[in-house]
């Protein structure tokens, strides 16, 4: 016979027979009563018996004992009727469930107050966001190959990365039947979406946006000639974009026992695995990435996201950011050879990268001299106009809350593996953010007059 348990150690479908905490409560009160009768029960049986075995004369005693004896037989039985209709659920008493109903996953049963609020897009961005990037009808989500179609699945995807929701929270929003259907389509969503991104966002993709680099330059350099800015009129300049890095907390790695088991041992190696992951610059653990922005207001490049312990000029390195910029530029190249002093498209970036072919920052005064009147106030403006690469970051944070809750992103999955999908949610995040700007622009497209491309353009590799 089945019996009763907490609600949180229920499903759906138990949930009606469930014990409330003042259910619990009582449970335990009758049940500690039941616990003195039984031990009562125990030493009564035991003196009645020792009685009879001494053979002792004094009827009355005996009668006594029994009597006694059979007081704590019904007592003890009455307790075990108790708990027996307290605890065991009879076949009335089972309510049949029947399955939620689907809610918000279609976008037909969107309205664009909802769908904004959940998921930063209108339903109609939405709906040409699904189809541009041409996912597959159904997914696959489990080995035992259970099946969610790509446009509800896309929908449960972008509403956890746009509220940082919890699954089970998710499970009211949707209508699901368990949490684990909303992690498995989840996790499968979010592998899909990081391999559109290859080749847009990471990967070889900067060489998506060569013809353009004359057209971004143009775009700095008549921002830096307006009066704000010193009115310095710039005749050339040769930076493209800007260079920085972001880092995404995380949950502290390592921690916690190694099972449930009362005074379980630690994880092993758990203060090298934590300082591994921590940055001493921002006190925090966490994942780092690499960005290159473009006045257009599109993160075109992402590096990463690797060990928050790497500072920026190991992330560059690791990159190779440079070499690959030099080999996307070989007319220059070719022309340098010909003695031609001709400058490579360049990245600014702030002073901790170094001076290479395209990566540039401030002016520095030569040893124990000082700079010019003009570079000091060419200096000024661009680190003016470096800033606003910050601009964009603040955007992902806001509109995709999942960034502000560290405690679901853990580093290790139960099983001791890393969380691969953390990284990848890293990556899908910028690139939903590049497809929000492509619809709305942003403010970095208003500050440099330029406009984004659209999505079909964005998104044609």
């Amino acid at each position: 016979m089945p019996r009763r348990k907490s609600r949180r150690a229920t499903t759906y479908n138990q949930r009606p027979n469930a014990l409330s905490a003042l259910d619990i409560h009582t449970m335990m009160s009758y049940q500690r009563f039941q616990a003195l009768c039984a031990i009562s029960l125990v030493r009564s049986r035991r003196m009645l018996m020792l009685s009879m075995m001494l053979d002792e004369d004094d009827d009355d005693m005996l009668l006594l004992l029994y009597r006694r004896h059979l007081s704590i037989v019904h007592n003890n039985n009455f307790f075990f009727f108790l708990d027996s209709m307290f605890m065991n659920i009879e076949p009335e008493d089972r309510i049949p469930r029947l399955l939620p109903a689907n809610l918000n996953r279609t976008f037909d049963l969107l309205n664009d107050g909802w769908c904004y609020h959940h998921t930063r897009f209108n339903v109609a961005q939405l709906r040409e966001l699904y189809f541009r990037l041409d996912l597959p009808v159904t997914l696959n989500i489990s080995i035992r190959r259970h099946k969610a179609s790509s446009e509800e699945a896309f929908i449960i995807t972008l509403t956890k990365l746009a509220t940082g929701s919890t699954n089970t929270s998710l499970v009211e929003i949707f209508g699901a039947t368990t949490d684990t259907f909303i992690s498995r389509v989840y996790q499968t969503t979010i592998h899909l979406l990081d391999n559109k991104a290859e080749g847009i966002l990471h990967g070889n993709c900067l060489q998506r946006w060569v013809h353009l680099f004359p057209d971004f330059a143009e775009a700095i350099r008549r921002k830096l000639n307006q009066p704000q800015y010193g009115e310095l009129l710039f005749e050339d300049v040769r930076i493209v974009g800007f260079l920085d890095c972001k880092i995404d907390e995380t949950c502290t790695p390592g921690t916690g026992p190694l099972n449930d088991e009362e005074l379980a041992e630690r994880r092993p190696g758990a203060e090298i695995i934590q300082r591994a992951l921590y940055s001493g610059y921002l006190k925090v653990h966490g994942l780092k990435v690499l960005t290159v922005v473009f006045p257009n207001g599109i993160i075109a490049y992402l590096y990463g996201p690797v060990s928050a312990r790497e500072n920026d000029i190991g992330l560059l390195n690791l990159s190779w950011l440079n070499e690959h910029l030099v080999a996307l530029q070989p007319e220059i190249t070719a022309a340098r050879a010909n003695d031609d002093n001709l400058l490579y498209f360049s990245l600014y970036g702030d002073k901790i990268f170094p001076y290479l072919q395209c990566i540039t920052h401030a002016h520095e005064p030569p040893l124990g001299g000082q700079l010019l009147p003009r570079q000091r106030l060419e200096v000024l403006a661009m680190n003016s106009l470096r800033t606003s690469v910050e601009w964009p970051y603040g955007d992902v944070t806001v509109l995709f809350a999942i960034m502000q809750h560290k405690h679901q992103k853990k580093y290790f999955l139960p099983t001791g593996l890393v969380n691969m999908t953390l990284h990848k949610q890293f990556r899908v995040i910028f690139f939903l953010y590049n497809c929000y700007v492509c619809f709305n622009g942003n403010k970095f497209t208003k500050f440099f007059d330029l406009p984004p491309p659209s999505l079909a353009d964005y998104l044609d590799v």
